[in-house]
C-alpha cells in the first residue's frame, strides 16, 4: 500500500473519505486502470455493499420475527 493511500485510509473524516477515493483512483490509474476498468471495479465495490446490506436486512428481519 502506497504511503498516500496508507494516509487517506487513516483519515476518518469526509475529506479523508474524499481524499481516499481520489488517492484510490490515482493509483489504479497509475496501475494502468482504464476508465472502464475503474468503473467496473468501483461497480463490484457497490455490489459487495448492497450483498452486505441486504444480508444484515434479512438477519435484522428474521430477529425481528423470532
Amino acid at each position: 500500500m502506497s504511503p498516500s493511500l496508507k494516509h487517506a485510509v487513516s483519515n476518518g473524516n469526509l475529506m479523508g473519505k474524499a481524499e481516499l477515493a481520489r488517492v484510490m483512483y490515482q493509483e489504479l490509474r497509475a496501475s494502468g486502470c482504464g476508465t472502464e476498468d475503474v468503473l467496473a471495479i468501483c461497480t463490484q465495490i457497490i455490489d459487495e455493499i448492497t450483498s452486505e446490506l441486504s444480508a444484515d436486512a434479512v438477519r435484522d428481519a428474521e430477529a425481528t420475527a423470532a
